[in-house]
């Protein structure tokens, strides 16, 4: 079937004009198998199928449950693609936040997946593989002057497990040290009660990661407020059994494919933490006897 010359020329017109208005930015590739990675998965697990995912679901907008009780949030999607360039389906199980690690390295899941941050102040005892990065935040509900330095004599909230419960008790002993007023260390299960206790200030400030401080800031714009810069920034990793190698570099690969790709930067713009975003991924294996975690070596 023949096309009028009209049709022809009115197409060749438009190409010709739309050559000097602005393009939009093409969509990111959608996660998409990768045969030679899949092929690297460990023979077990292929057979098998599925990334077995241990996770808690307490962490917003990192992990958590919405409306419809499903699990979501910017480590779901990234794991989830994750496997689908390995060719698997990933399955997870809900875990209290402080036993993934152990349920991971005694081979009950394949990954944790948790905002897990490898800290300097706790030997590694997983392979970690790091996808992000994130610091320390102070966030208050009060008139707090944003410029004191010393939090001696006030409540502060940070979550059970975490380097922030840590950094507390440091500025607590401090405290105490130099006869200051006791600043109590107050911890919490789950970030919805920390929130809760914050907002109807029966704590003064809450320590948080700042991966998921600006979700909070953002839910809550009239009632919190950022105190102070951001600190101790640390990697933030997937874990795996430290025999697990081999599944440990297939995972890298795959998150390398993610940031090549774009997918990874759009997972992490659409939860509104660019800020923590790396530019490729490396792994940080275990048992390694360097203490500050930003030099340990093992890109994989």
């Amino acid at each position: 079937m023949r096309i009028p010359i009209t049709i022809v020329l009115a197409t060749v017109l438009l190409a010709g004009c739309s050559s000097s208005e602005p393009q939009p930015a093409p969509e990111p590739a959608k996660p998409t198998v990768n045969t030679d990675i899949a092929a690297s998965v460990p023979a077990p697990i292929r057979e098998r199928g599925t990334l077995t995912v241990a996770t808690d679901p307490n962490y917003p907008p990192m992990e958590f449950l919405n409306v419809d009780g499903e699990l979501t949030g910017a480590e779901i999607d990234l794991v989830t693609a994750v496997a689908e360039v390995m060719d698997l389906t990933p399955g997870y199980t809900v875990d209290a936040f402080s036993a993934i690690p152990t349920a991971v390295r005694t081979g009950q899941f394949d990954l944790g997946a948790a905002t897990l941050t490898v800290r300097p102040d706790r030997p590694l005892r997983n392979n970690a593989v790091v996808f992000a990065q994130s610091g320390s935040q102070l966030i208050s509900s009060g008139d707090i002057d944003s410029q004191t330095t010393s939090r001696c004599g006030l409540d502060i909230g940070a979550l059970e497990g975490t380097f922030q419960i840590n950094q507390l008790l440091q500025e607590a002993k401090a405290c105490r040290k130099e006869q200051l007023p006791q600043l109590k260390v107050i911890p919490f299960t789950n970030l919805e009660s920390a929130t809760a206790a914050l907002t109807s200030n029966k704590i003064s400030l809450f320590l948080t990661e700042s991966i998921v401080s600006e979700s909070l800031l953002t839910s809550y714009p009239d009632l919190l407020s950022a105190i102070g810069p951001v600190r101790e920034v640390l990697p933030v990793a997937w874990v795996t059994a430290p025999d697990a190698r081999k599944l440990t570099r297939t995972v890298k690969r795959a998150l390398q494919q993610l940031i090549d790709s774009g997918y990874y930067q759009t997972v992490m713009k659409k939860y509104d933490i660019r800020a923590n975003s790396i530019t490729s991924p490396r792994i940080i294996w275990a048992d390694d006897d360097q203490k500050n975690p930003n030099q340990r070596n093992g890109s994989g």
